[in-house]
């Protein structure tokens, strides 16, 4: 047979294309089984870390676990790759791939059959003769065709590696919704992976922080834990305790009120590390370390003051860090506490640069316990350190300073009587002294003399231990003196300490006493008290009525269920009744006799009169029907019938006395104020329009080197002030006076008056304008004192007429009772006797000085007696003798028999207390200098 090379070249050329194809199937199988490989990879990767990371979230696995996970991970993830390689590798062999191309072409066996014959040719194990190799070449011409038609994509699609990827895709989704829902607890894992040697706890809702985290403590000292729980609440905490030669220890934790846990780890003498763990929670881990040099823990010092201050000064507790201080021969005994067994210690007391070393010795059955004590006798520090039985010294160092305190020279007051007082040959003076000492008082005496005679000391009795505070109160019958008017009493008081190195002594300025007549007495308290003397003469007599019927009514009310005889009891309640009926008539008709030097008072006494009549008839009939209830028959009808006539006459009285005396005095009372204040501006005006006129000689004498001319500014700057301080506080009495007065038709007008008056009295300017001519006299400026003052005059001489008005209608406002005429007269005499009067200066007069007054006023004595506190005691006035200190003893012939020592501390002492002195006389050191430098620089102040 006759060869064709043609035909056997196209041949060739088939085959190669035919294996070229099935390389090419062969090679993207392998890729889209790679892709899947890798796909499967990162899926078990991603698994071994997600149990990882859950089973950490479980049972907190060591560090090693951690550390190893992620490589675990990753080798599988590449084991698990190149198995899925390897098998899918010789699964797809060629004929494989060859009846894929055949299957996808759809050449039914052309494809495959065409590969074998190539396979069989490149073998070369058929006979090789024409007919054959025709055929073959054929054959595979045929396979070629049909496979070259198929694509490599089409034959093997990439749909295999949409699973994996797809999962892939999931998981990433998943870990995404993770990562965005928890990231707290996704950033936690990833540290706890990332830096798996690290102490960082698990994720968890519940967070723990443990106090006081790493911490150095003393060998022997107990530590307090304290675990905040931070997010989800737990049912129970504990603690874990591991050490180099201890097991694990677990030790409860017990919640407190403040949400808290906290446990107690005692004594604690090796190094440990320790954490809180809850239900699927810790804390980080810390490590607490033991300090094996004594510390000292606590030091505790008691002072012990000298014997003679009582305790005072004294303190038991921890150093204090101001340091200790005391008086000369004071002990500090200091106790240092540390963790460790001690031998000893060493106080070094350092003053005036010397160093003097204290031995420390341990207390009696505290082994971690010294002490060491030393005696103050000059200011100094100190410094304190302990050694334990191995003989090391503490490093820390305790220090402390010491200063010595000053035994303060004691004070004395005379609170009773006043520097210049009055009082009458009857009365019964006070003497009231308050002593002070910052550690004691050891004398008291009162030193008096009577008309510049040589003052006698008598010494008051001073309690033991002695007091620091002392109170005494002494009344003085001047009546066993058989003093006069004219006479003059001088008394001061004289106190000691109790200081052993020196009693320091202190006295009190003199008390000057003059001995007044009653008349001048009365006059004078009168002129103090103004209306009140009217008032309590007739207030006392309504109080007797609203008593009386007090005790007639209590007395009827026991009586109203009884029948029969009237028993012994209710006899003897009545003729106690009938008692004071009579002898509050003798004190009425005492009272009335007594006359007032007031128009109203004289016009009012027939009704005292008229009453006295009614309550000694009332006691005569009360004691007759007592004396009538004789036999056995019925006698407690009548008698209850005389107690309700008793009763009625009472209320009849009492309706009759208020509507003719005590409401025309209570009107009194309340238009008195305006009418007193109209009278006090008048004289205001008076007083600095005179002030006024004096300055105008000081026009053009402007800071003058005058020593002269500068004492007179000074004294009238000081006089400016007085009229501007009354100014201030007569604006302030117009306002209170107008608004004490009730809401009634006929006193509105003189309210409103009132309040437009002292609105007016504010904006007038002259407050301010007295204000600057103090300025002006301050700065010894002639011209500008007399120009303010001026203005200040004339802006208070606008208003008399407004003045006159308001007294215009106060008086008017006492005509409302036809049958008392006189009330307007009464005003105008008591304010006469104020000193508020048309003649005179009677600012200048009330400006003087206020002295005690001393006596009795003898209307309605013997009912003011027993009821102490009636009469009011402004200025100093002792009131009734019977109602003061020693009223209990009028016979008394001397001093002493009527003298009350008193105890420590009263009410009445107004002193600055010992402790604060020194501070308060350097206040006021510092507030002198400062005020001094503003009168040498008034330019700079202003």
């Amino acid at each position: 047979m006759q060869h064709h090379p043609k035909e056997t070249n196209s041949a060739t050329f088939s085959g190669a294309a035919l294996a070229a194809k099935l390389r090419e199937v062969a090679g993207r199988h392998l890729r889209v089984h790679l892709l899947v490989a890798a796909g499967w990879g990162l899926i078990a990767l991603a698994c071994v870390l997600a149990i990882t990371v859950w089973l950490d979230l479980l049972f907190d696995l060591a560090p090693e676990v951690r550390a190893v996970a992620p490589y675990v991970a990753i080798v599988t993830g590449i084991a698990l790759v190149a198995g899925l390689l390897t098998w899918r590798k010789k699964q797809f062999s060629p004929q494989v791939v060859a009846r894929c191309v055949d299957t996808t072409a759809e050449a039914r066996g052309v494809v495959l059959t065409g590969w074998s014959l190539l396979e069989g040719a490149r073998r070369k194990d058929a006979a090789a003769n024409e007919a054959s190799t025709g055929l073959t070449e054929l054959a595979i011409t045929a396979a070629a065709q049909k496979a070259t038609a198929v694509s490599a994509s089409s034959a093997v699609p990439l749909k295999p590696a949409a699973r994996p990827w797809l999962a892939v895709l999931g998981i990433g989704l998943v870990a995404g919704i993770i990562l965005l829902a928890a990231p707290g607890w996704v950033q936690t894992e990833w540290n706890r992976f990332v830096s798996p040697w690290s102490d960082i706890p698990p994720a968890s809702s519940t967070q723990l922080v443990i106090t006081p985290g790493d911490v150095d403590v003393r060998w022997g000292d107990p530590l307090d834990v304290f675990v905040e729980v931070a997010g989800d609440p737990v049912d129970n905490v504990e603690l874990v305790l591991t050490g180099e030669s201890r097991e694990e220890e677990v030790v409860p934790l017990f919640q407190e009120a403040d949400g808290r846990w906290r446990t107690v780890l005692t004594r604690l003498t090796e190094p440990a590390e320790y954490h809180a763990r809850a239900f699927q929670t810790r804390s980080r881990r810390h490590q607490i370390s033991i300090l094996t040099v004594p510390n000292i823990a606590d030091v505790q010092v008691e002072v012990i003051p000298p014997e003679y201050a009582q305790g005072l000064g004294g303190y038991s507790g921890p150093l204090p860090t101001a340091g200790l201080a005391g008086l000369a021969g004071t002990r500090a005994r200091l106790t240092a506490t540390s963790q460790r067994p001690l031998e000893g210690g060493e106080i070094t007391w350092i003053a005036a640069d010397e160093s003097t070393p204290i031995a420390m010795t341990p207390v009696a059955g505290e082994a971690s316990k010294v002490e060491g004590e030393f005696i103050f006798q000059s200011a100094g520090k100190f410094e304190l350190r302990v050694r334990d039985i191995e003989g090391q010294f503490s490093r820390d160092v305790v220090a402390g300073t010491v200063a010595l305190k000053t035994d303060q020279r004691p004070f004395i007051r005379i609170m009773k009587p006043r520097p210049v007082s009055l009082a009458t040959p009857e009365a019964y003076l006070p003497i009231e002294i308050a002593a002070e000492d910052d550690y004691g008082l050891s004398r008291v005496e009162i030193y008096r003399s009577l008309n510049d005679s040589r003052a006698l000391p008598l010494s008051v009795p001073v309690g033991q231990p002695a007091p620091r505070r002392q109170y005494d109160a002494v009344a003085l019958p001047l009546s066993s003196y058989g003093l006069q008017a004219g006479d003059q009493i001088k008394l001061y008081a004289r106190c000691e300490d109790n200081d052993p190195s020196g009693a320091k002594g202190a006295e009190t300025p003199v008390a000057t006493v003059h001995i007044i007549s009653q008349e001048e007495y009365e006059r004078m308290h009168r002129a103090r008290e103004g209306l009140n003397v009217l008032m309590s003469k007739y207030r006392q007599a309504e109080r007797m009525l609203q008593q009386l019927r007090e005790q007639a009514k209590q007395l009827q009310q026991e009586q109203q269920q009884k029948k029969g005889l009237v028993s012994k009891k209710s006899k003897e309640d009545a003729q106690k009744l009938a008692d004071q009926l009579r002898k509050n008539a003798e004190e009425l008709a005492k009272a009335v006799r007594h006359q007032l030097p007031y128009q109203t008072d004289e016009e009012l006494s027939k009704h005292l009169e008229n009453l006295a009549k009614q309550l000694e008839q009332a006691a005569n009939q009360l004691e007759q029907r007592l004396e009538r209830l004789e036999g056995k028959q019925e006698q407690q009808q009548p008698f209850n019938m005389e107690l309700t006539e008793l009763m009625e006459m009472l209320g009849q009285q009492s309706d009759l006395y208020n509507e003719s005396a005590i409401m025309p005095l209570q009107r009194l009372e309340q238009v008195m104020p305006l009418m007193i204040a109209k009278s006090r501006f008048e004289q205001l005006v008076k007083a600095q329009r005179d002030l006024a006129n004096r300055l105008a000689s000081l026009k053009g004498r402007d800071q003058e080197d005058n020593p002269a001319l500068k004492a007179r500014m000074r004294d009238l700057q000081e006089e400016q002030k007085r009229l501007r301080e009354e100014l201030e506080s007569l604006i302030t009495d117009i306002k209170d006076a107008a608004l004490q007065l009730p809401d009634e038709e006929d006193l509105r007008q003189l309210k409103e008056t009132a309040e437009k008056f002292s609105a007016a009295l504010s904006e007038s300017g002259a407050g301010p304008e007295m204000d600057l001519a103090e300025q002006g006299l301050a700065q010894f400026s002639g011209t500008e004192g007399h120009e303010h003052a001026e203005k200040a005059a004339q802006a208070l001489e606008e208003l008399l007429s407004d003045s006159e008005s308001m007294q215009g209608q106060g008086q008017a406002s006492l005509a409302f009772q036809p049958s008392i005429q006189s009330l307007s007269m009464t005003a105008g005499q008591i304010i006469a006797e104020m000193g508020l009067g048309g003649g005179g200066s009677g600012f200048s007069s009330r400006s003087t000085g206020n002295p005690g007054l001393y006596g009795d006023m003898p209307a309605l004595a013997g009912a003011a007696g027993r009821n102490p506190g009636e009469q009011n005691q402004q200025g100093g006035g002792f009131g009734n003798a019977a109602g003061g200190i020693g009223g209990e003893n009028p016979n008394a012939d001397s001093i002493g028999d009527v003298f009350t020592p008193g105890t420590a501390g009263s009410s009445s002492t107004t002193l600055v207390p010992l402790r604060y002195r020194e501070r308060v006389g350097q206040y006021f050191r510092r507030l002198s200098t400062e005020l001094q430098e503003m009168d040498a620089y008034p330019e700079e102040v202003k």
